[in-house]
């Protein structure tokens, strides 16, 4: 019987550039016994023809969105089990995101940029572990 779970390949020719790109993100963490709360500011730019921003996330509750200082109409954006879709989006803009995580949640951050001081914060602050693209297949346990 095959596995499932079982990595499948990626192959070159199935990528595709992200719509949107990220030049800045500045995160701040309220932690508590029984939720912690994540505000994200983000700087985003357009990477095509797209106006639709897909961000993955689970196991999240979106308390607020922003764009530019301005609160989202509930139209402008869907959440689901995997994350957050935002329509109409500009060329550029300044996404302001609140979200709610359960604390006992393993967290796992993975960044492109090989910083010891981030990834120490980041852990210091209960990220259960950080890892650097790209990364080693086998270090990542369901």
């Amino acid at each position: 019987m095959p596995n499932d779970l079982a990595p499948q390949p990626v192959l070159l020719s199935a990528y595709q550039p992200p719509a949107f790109l990220v030049d800045t993100v500045d995160l701040a963490f309220d932690l508590h016994e029984t939720a912690t709360i994540v505000r994200s500011r983000l700087t985003v730019r357009r990477n095509g023809a797209s106006d639709t921003m897909v961000m993955n996330g689970e196991a999240l509750t979106l308390l607020s969105i922003a764009r530019d200082g301005v609160a989202l109409a509930a139209d402008a954006y869907k959440t689901d089990a995997h994350g957050l879709t935002i329509t109409g989006m500009p060329d550029a803009c300044l996404l302001d995101i609140n979200v709610q995580i359960d604390p006992k949640a393993k967290v796992i951050m993975v960044t492109a940029v090989d910083q010891r001081e981030a990834m120490l914060r980041a852990m210091h602050l209960g990220v259960s572990d950080f890892i650097v693209k790209p990364f080693d297949a086998d270090r990542i346990v369901a």
